[in-house]
């Protein structure tokens, strides 16, 4: 209809014919075949001329006098400011005039589709009126089956550049306004959740390109006060003649709670396996790290056994000091293994924690033991002065990685240790860097493994698995990236 009436318009335009004049006897044929009523109106003189088919439409004797106060007085009083508000915007705007609206058909209020265009030249703007009350009561109808659902069903004309929206999410709030920002400038999707916008985008762009009608689903998070829900849409293209998208409709669903509870069952799955890896840990080290020791006792006592028989001073000594160090570390790893086993029950108590003075108050038990020239630094990039954690266990997180560090330092220049704090998608960041050694790619693999000590001779080979432990507790994440000779970073992920 737009298209046709304003074929009319450029006609009028071109022979320059539209100056007090109504259209011919076959443009005024058209719009009536077409069902629709004609009229003009002078913005500068607020006259007005109407089509005999517009009289019609409203009830009116043809011989009557027209009158924009007529047009007002007819319009529903509910509607009269929507109308006026929007023939002001029109008028400032010169975009595209569209409204419906009800209308006093013979004492029966009636739905109208009013759409018109200014001729800025002549400062008149004409248009068509439509009745649509059969349409618009059967949408209406439909619109109440809708908000009785828990789904919101929405529907763009990009030729008429409008649209409804209906029904009812109650943690989703979405309008009109909504709809018609979102179609207009599709690029920005505002109120979709920022890490979902590409993805829709690409889905909405592989769409139009299919030039499919069938139905398409896309599951994707939506703004909303408190932060997004999850929302799962199925919509319908409709293209026209030339296979441009002419209008699209569909549904949203809230599958927030679906999600959430899918959300926990991946987490349970994930911390079932985790609780698998880690008794076939605890089976692997049973089966191995522990009982090195048991055979080194062993040998070291039938060797012990043949020198005592031999009367060997020496060697006694010497087997006796070995069977003495296997019994340490066999001890040392009993004890791994209980701490392990303990922090693994440990409840939580968490508390808001001022993030400088935590840290400094850890570096300050290193300062003694250090060189002056050895140094420790926290970098704060965010706002954010407080972390949520447990004080005493997360204080073994620090330790065990500034330890780490210092075992793997370079001898020939300053310690170097870094704390960076940042904000990652909801997320606290804290980066771990020091300037030691660093780990190849091969070994990196294994750093949070039980007992494993990265070639070094020292310790036990449990703090990194703590650490990981620990983190993996807070609901966090850890993770490191190193090159050797280049440091080492351990990022630590914690939720807000």
């Amino acid at each position: 209809m737009g298209k046709i009436l304003r074929w009319i318009i450029d006609q009028l335009t071109f022979h320059g014919r539209f100056h007090r004049t109504k259209l011919d006897a076959g443009q005024l044929d058209i719009l009536t075949v077409l069902g629709d009523g004609y009229w003009e109106w002078n913005v500068a003189t607020n006259e007005v001329r109407w089509s005999p088919k517009l009289f019609e439409l409203l009830g009116l004797d043809a011989t009557q006098k027209e009158s924009f106060e007529l047009f007002m007085d007819l319009v529903h009083p509910e509607d009269r400011h929507i109308v006026e508000e929007e023939l002001e915007r029109y008028l400032k705007e010169v975009d595209n005039y569209y409204l419906e609206f009800r209308m006093d058909v013979g004492g029966e209020y009636q739905w109208f589709n009013d759409r018109g265009f200014l001729i800025q030249k002549k400062n008149i703007m004409i248009g068509t009126m439509t009745n649509i009350d059969e349409r618009k009561r059967a949408e209406l109808r439909l619109k109440k089956i809708m908000e009785a659902s828990n789904d919101i069903f929405w529907e763009w004309n990009f030729s008429e550049k409008s649209g409804w929206i209906a029904g009812d999410c109650p943690h989703v709030h979405l309008t009109r306004f909504h709809l018609k920002n979102l179609f207009k400038k599709p690029n920005r999707l505002m109120q979709i959740y920022r890490k979902d916008r590409l993805k829709v985008l690409s889905f909405w762009l592989k769409a139009i390109a299919s030039k499919t009608t069938e139905s398409q689903k896309i599951t994707f998070r939506i703004l909303t006060e408190d932060h997004f829900r999850w929302v799962k849409c199925s919509v319908i293209f409709e293209f026209d003649d030339t296979k441009n998208l002419s209008s699209v409709s569909g549904s949203l669903t809230d599958i927030h709670e679906h999600k959430e509870i899918e959300r926990t069952l991946e987490k349970k799955t994930s911390d079932l396996k985790e609780s698998n890896d880690m008794l076939e840990n605890f089976a692997f080290v049973a089966s191995h790290d522990l009982q090195a020791p048991i055979r080194h006792i062993r040998h070291f006592s039938e060797f012990l056994k043949i020198s005592i028989q031999e009367n060997d001073t020496p060697k006694i000594n010497e087997y006796l000091s070995l069977i003495n160090a296997s019994t340490l570390k066999m001890k040392s790893l009993v004890q791994g293994l209980l701490e392990y086993s303990r922090l693994g029950r440990v409840k939580l108590n968490l508390e808001r924690i001022n993030i400088k003075e935590y840290f400094e108050e850890i570096f300050s038990l290193y300062e003694l033991s250090l060189d002056p020239k050895d140094k420790f630094f926290i970098e704060i990039n965010t706002n954010l002065n407080f972390i949520v954690v447990d004080r005493l266990l997360f204080r073994q997180v620090v330790q065990n990685l500034i330890d780490n560090s210092l075992k793997f330092r370079k001898s020939d220049v300053p310690f170097i240790f870094k704390i960076a704090i940042s904000l990652s998608h909801n997320e606290v960041q804290l980066d771990f860097i020091d300037n030691g050694l660093g780990i190849d790619k091969l070994a990196m693999k294994n750093v949070f493994n039980l007992f494993y000590k990265g070639g070094s001779k020292e310790g036990n080979g449990i703090g990194l698995s703590l650490c990981h432990l620990i983190v993996k507790q807070h609901a966090g994440d850890i993770s490191v990236y190193s090159n050797v000779g280049e440091g080492t970073i351990v990022t630590v992920s914690l939720p807000l």
